[in-house]
């Protein structure tokens, strides 16, 4: 399944159309997270869905893309790298594609002229890193309310 309208912004991307981005989801899973932040960031992607096994368990398919064999786990694909990047886990899906796609979403780290000085992050900056994890967590996409705003994001 192919989602979102293709559109990446030039500011905040550090690659080209050329990328290939796949969600890879598990059935009854939380992973619905990532695919609303994709479709609020319009990042176009494909999603790849795994049932899960009478036992609850995640099918082998899945640990033959991540060894963990957990979701959510995305897979970027570009001509500039040899083998797909995999990533797992909401927080480093998050902050990879906040860095890379979201770009003003994040608050500026550190004050003028204070670059790289341990101590001087802002408070705005420290905040988005507590809470930027902790944020969706706290959202349930899987309501009516979230369904009708992102309807993408019940196919997880």
């Amino acid at each position: 399944m192919q989602c979102n309208s293709g559109y990446i912004s030039d500011a905040t991307s550090a690659f080209d159309l050329s990328v290939v981005l796949i969600k890879h989801r598990l059935s009854e899973s939380r992973g619905q997270r990532i695919a609303w932040l994709l479709e609020e960031l319009k990042v176009n992607y494909d999603i790849k869905t795994y049932t899960r096994l009478k036992t609850k368990r995640s099918p082998p398919e899945l640990a033959k893309v991540h060894p963990l064999g957990k979701s959510p786990v995305i897979t970027i694909e570009t001509p500039k790298l040899e083998k797909p990047l995999v990533l797992a886990e909401s927080g480093t899906i998050i902050e990879f594609l906040t860095d890379h796609y979201g770009r003003h979403l994040i608050p500026k780290r550190y004050p003028d002229g204070q670059d790289g000085i341990i101590g001087a992050e802002t408070k705005e900056w420290l905040r988005y890193r507590v809470s930027a994890h902790r944020f969706l967590e706290a959202i349930d996409v899987s309501s009516p309310q979230s369904r009708n705003m992102y309807p993408k994001t019940d196919t997880g």
